[in-house]
């Protein structure tokens, strides 16, 4: 147990912290992100979210359960290996000679058993916690007098309004829920490519007026908002309004501010939008201008 409990320092810690569940794939540098991809942790926190927060049923996230079930059978079959070797075949002998030999074969396997079986472990027990979720939703949106219930006791705007948009994603053959999907998945492929040009400012009266170009690469306009944010003031509400293009210029983004604060306090940033999607809870994207 001592042993196992280092490993899970070295091995289940950075797991975890680098699926992208606390921070975004894309925050991280390029070649991390790709050793990732390897680690069932990012496939099943990519599931996971895909079924809490959008509602996706198993047609949306199938080649996670897939990737998943790949990389815990490959483990699994190492573990199962490495046990196999570790038994030894002995000539009569006295029972100290053997228990010297299985504990001189023992300590030298055991680390790379600990690690592979851990491993196993985490592969599979992430794989049953992602079946008994996407099962919890399915058999959530299929019992209308338990929700009904539930509605009473918890009887919370929050809850409600999250209830009702778990419906409107698994409505039409989970349809809403397969575009909400198929738009993290573009704005996740592209978002490492988005850049946002000098800001131009100038003061019209009491307004600041600014310009700025973004370059979207790849990004539809209506999947991303860009914003004008400023920090509170006084323990108030931050300033946030949305910058617009022209028709003559597609690429140029426009807004104002007031002037009552310098312009040096407002900063550019580009987020995720989406029809019903919560964001940043359920995709921590953001680009701020430098």
């Amino acid at each position: 147990m001592p042993q196992l409990g280092l490993l899970y320092l070295l091995v289940f810690l950075p797991m975890n912290m680098l699926s992208g569940n606390n921070t975004p794939l894309e925050s991280m540098p390029p070649w991390l992100a790709t050793i990732m991809e390897a680690s069932p942790s990012t496939h099943f926190v990519s599931l996971a979210q895909a079924i809490l927060y959008r509602g996706a049923g198993f047609a949306v996230i199938w080649l996670q359960f897939v990737i998943v079930g790949l990389i815990g059978g490959l483990f699994l079959g190492l573990a199962l290996l490495r046990f196999r070797g570790s038994r030894v075949r002995l000539p009569s002998a006295g029972a100290h000679k053997v228990a010297a030999v299985i504990s001189r074969r023992n300590a030298a396997s055991h680390s790379a058993d600990q690690l592979v079986g851990a491993t196993a472990l985490t592969v599979v027990t992430g794989f049953s916690d992602a079946v008994s979720a996407c099962g919890g939703v399915w058999r959530y949106s299929r019992q209308p007098t338990a929700v009904a219930a539930w509605r009473v006791s918890m009887s919370s705007n929050i809850i409600l309004a999250g209830a009702a948009e778990l419906r409107r994603r698994m409505s039409n053959g989970d349809q809403p829920a397969r575009e909400m999907r198929c738009w993290e998945l573009r704005l996740r492929g592209h978002w490492s490519d988005l850049r946002i040009g000098a800001t131009t400012v100038w003061r019209d009266g009491p307004t600041w007026l600014f310009s700025l170009p973004v370059d979207l690469r790849g990004i539809a306009p209506g999947d991303v908002a860009v914003q004008l944010y400023a920090e509170p003031l006084n323990g108030g509400q931050p300033f946030v309004d949305e910058l617009s293009t022209t028709p003559s210029n597609p690429g140029i983004y426009i807004g104002s501010a007031p002037a009552s604060r310098p312009a040096e306090e407002y900063t550019v940033r580009i987020i995720p939008r989406h029809t019903g999607a919560a964001v940043p809870a359920e995709l921590p994207l953001i680009l701020w201008r430098k």
